[in-house]
């Protein structure tokens, strides 16, 4: 590498590390806002779970987790999840992500447990945009990209059963017609 390459290489460096530290103190200075989550309220119906996060600021938001075994999921917000949160200010997500993990950590790495934090997960980002009055594409780097692709996603669970494989591709044929290029069908069991 000649010697201009080299110091130009530098001075971009020192340039990228300067924007870097703007970029963390920007992002540190919204820590410790001195709001705190005192509420957390999950809403359970048969195919759906949702839950509430309620800030002592008036502030609230909605996340959505998995739509299997709710009632469970439900429970285990309230009975486990739901303390580790309380009196904690939202912006330490990372934080309160990790002592969720670690506090349901015996209940095994699938099912209810990460279906319940995702949920809580998603609120606590929502929150932090309504606080900040962004969106949370924008919290996460925003891609810039103007369209995203989306698919189709539906499960086999019926009422009382499960939908037979013509249902199951009638149902699929709904969501091409739509315009989806992609569909998922989930094989709950």
């Amino acid at each position: 590498m000649k010697r201009k390459q080299f110091l130009k290489n530098i001075f971009a460096g020192i340039i990228a590390t300067a924007l870097f530290q703007n970029e963390l103190s920007a992002q540190n200075s919204v820590k410790n806002t001195g709001i705190k989550i005192t509420k957390i309220k999950p809403y359970v119906f048969s195919n759906a779970f949702y839950v509430k996060v309620v800030t002592d600021a008036g502030i609230s938001s909605w996340g959505e987790g998995d739509h299997e075994s709710t009632q469970i999921i439900g429970k285990f917000i309230e009975k486990v999840l739901k303390p580790v949160l309380i009196g904690y200010d939202p912006f330490d997500s990372e934080y309160l992500w990790h002592q969720m993990i670690f506090e349901g950590f015996e209940n095994g790495s699938t099912g209810i447990y990460p279906e319940a934090v995702a949920g809580i997960d998603n609120a606590l980002w929502n929150l932090k945009g309504r606080i900040l009055k962004k969106p949370v594409s924008k919290l996460l780097g925003n891609n810039m990209l103007k369209k995203k692709a989306v698919y189709g996603s539906y499960g086999r669970r019926k009422k009382n059963g499960f939908k037979t494989p013509e249902e199951m591709a009638f149902e699929g044929m709904k969501f091409v017609e739509q315009g989806n290029k992609t569909i998922k069908a989930r094989m709950q069991v």
